[in-house]
């Protein structure tokens, strides 16, 4: 039973939900028409159906990447899959620019940028937790826009770690390694940017 939880949990608070997450938010507190808004929206459609096919293309041709411990993978096979997001962000920060958007949808972007292209180098050498990165990110993000009243969104930390641990996808090191990623560029970025 705690398994099927464990399945439930690492599907639900997957990395490309909660990416969408935060794009989402970056749109809904940006201080634009809500016709852009309607227009980004249906765009992260259009791109979350695009990542859909791209990872029913890569498991359809026997990419592996996202096994548990005992399963050999191809590190460089979840690194091509992650380069085709890190295209598809740039498109949408590409975008972003020439529709002259504000913040925090540009800084939004180019965090998940600048740590999609980090984790594309790592994954090359080691098996980081894109789980753990995505909750990271995101905590960070909704913490430092929005600041401590959204605290409980930190529960979601230990409860993928769990999950991920219980499928046998990541090591500890993996997992701290992942949160501890998407939390420090992230709050980098924000603050570099001025969102803090």
């Amino acid at each position: 039973m705690s398994r099927i939880v464990a399945h439930a949990i690492s599907w639900i608070f997957n990395p490309g939900t909660l990416v969408l997450g935060l794009l989402i938010l970056g749109v809904a507190v940006s201080p634009i028409s809500m016709l852009a808004k309607i227009w980004w929206y249906v765009g992260y459609l259009v791109a979350t159906g695009l990542g859909g096919v791209i990872l029913l293309f890569s498991w359809a041709h026997g990419l592996v990447i996202d096994a548990d411990l005992t399963t050999p993978i191809n590190l460089r096979d979840r690194t091509r899959v992650l380069l085709f997001f890190l295209a598809i962000l740039a498109l949408m920060l590409f975008a972003s620019f020439q529709a002259n958007q504000v913040q925090p949808l540009h800084t939004i972007l180019i965090t998940l940028l600048v740590i999609g292209a980090v984790v594309a180098a790592i994954t090359l050498v080691w098996k980081i937790s894109l789980h753990m990165l995505g909750v990271g990110t995101l905590t960070a993000a909704l913490l430092l826009v929005f600041g401590p009243s959204w605290w409980s969104v930190s529960l979601l930390v230990p409860l993928v770690a769990w999950a991920r641990l219980r499928l046998h996808r990541h090591t500890p090191y993996q997992l701290v390694g992942g949160f501890a990623l998407g939390v420090g560029i992230t709050s980098l970025i924000f603050w570099w940017s001025g969102i803090v």
